[in-house]
Parts: C-alpha cells; structure tokens; sequence
C-alpha cells in the first residue's frame, strides 16, 4: 500500500503544470475563435 501511494503521488506530482498548460492551450483556441468569428463578421 506504501508503495502504491508513492505511485500515485508521483502520478500526482506534474498535474497543476498540466493544468495550466491545458488551460494556455484552451485560451489561445478561444482567442483564435475568437478573432476568426471577427474577421468573418468583418468580411460579411
């Protein structure tokens, strides 16, 4: 049990970077959308 604990706290460890990473990629797709609704907007 020791040692699946110390498993999962090493899965555990890299998660907040994940999460940020995730949330950077997630704002960057949204501005991208962003801008692309615009600029359609803007053509039409």
């Amino acid at each position: 049990m020791d040692e699946y604990r110390h498993v999962f706290r090493a899965a555990q460890a890299p998660a907040p970077r994940r999460a940020a990473y995730g949330g950077t990629v997630i704002c960057v797709l949204f501005g991208i959308v962003i801008a692309a609704g615009g600029l359609i907007a803007w053509l039409v």
